[in-house]
């Protein structure tokens, strides 16, 4: 409570102070401690922590005192708006959401993948029910016995899977270190994911960056923002397990698919998730505020 209330002075006290939060949970400890003069923005990715969408988690009962909020894709409109309108908010409380997508790390080059016949699988993510990493596991187990097509997973801890531990697999925990994220999507193939619910994962847009093509489920502003068999691949919600086995399967044998796959996902990173296009946006809301 000491450090709080440091905290909240500290910023309360500073000159034309501006608060920017990332959703309830990175605020609510501080949030009853700012004073009014404190201008406040949040970052929207997503529209839960679960499966469900939760007006808590998108602070909806904070949104009076929002000078801004920056939806990362167009998307999330369709959950914030009738959100607002349910509240009866004003009107005018619309115009304070400014949508700003991802920005990213670029290789310094173009990152062209090493053809060596093995296909690197990577998932990258939180262990969470609207992950279903469980499904991640069925498909790797179906290719345990294939020495075409390794998977590397990021996030999961293997001691909470004993049982399904399997020879084409790495596991590698929880990462910090941004710089052997960027060596693993230098070096993979495919990023996978079969989650039941997003936003728009700025995993994908980082794995992008270095030429993975995303191999998804097209929920959320997934559908909204990649095109299938343009610059990703997608999978039926229901049956991604049996189609993701397929799609592992034909691009394990055709390299060409591979290679135009991924200049397209490089190339669709470089247009929407550039960090000169980023900085500017951000530095004109943040000047806007005074």
């Amino acid at each position: 409570l000491f450090y709080i209330r440091w905290l909240a002075r500290r910023i309360n006290n500073s000159a034309n102070p501006v608060v920017i939060f990332w959703h309830r949970e990175s605020i609510e400890f501080l949030w009853p401690y700012l004073k009014s003069h404190v201008k406040i923005l949040d970052i929207v990715h997503n529209n839960s922590n679960n499966i469900s969408p939760d007006p808590s988690y998108l602070v909806n009962d904070w949104v009076p005192r929002l000078q801004q909020r920056v939806l990362v894709s167009a998307g999330l409109m369709d959950w914030i708006l009738p959100l607002y309108a349910s509240a009866q908010f004003e009107s005018s409380f619309q115009n304070r959401i400014q949508i700003i997508k991802h920005r990213v790390k670029f290789p310094l080059s173009f990152p062209t993948k090493t053809e060596t016949g093995l296909l690197h699988v990577l998932f990258n993510g939180r262990d969470s029910e609207a992950k279903r990493f469980n499904l991640v596991l069925d498909i790797a187990e179906h290719f345990a016995d294939n020495k075409a097509i390794h998977f590397t997973f990021v996030g999961p801890d293997p001691k909470d899977y004993p049982q399904r531990i399997f020879p084409n697999c790495t596991w590698m925990g929880s990462i910090s270190d941004h710089g052997i994220i960027d060596e693993l999507y230098q070096n993979m193939h495919v990023l996978l994911m079969t989650s039941s619910v997003e936003g728009f994962p700025l995993t994908i847009a980082e794995s992008m960056a270095y030429g993975c093509i995303p191999l998804v489920t097209p929920v959320g502003e997934i559908k909204n923002m990649l095109s299938h068999e343009k610059n990703a691949l997608f999978t039926d919600k229901e049956k991604c397990v049996q189609e993701t086995v397929l799609i592992l399967n034909s691009l394990s044998t055709n390299p060409e698919q591979m290679r135009v796959l991924s200049k397209n996902a490089y190339l669709y990173a470089k247009e929407n998730f550039d960090s000169n296009r980023f900085n500017r946006e951000w530095q004109s809301l943040i000047q806007s505020l005074g």
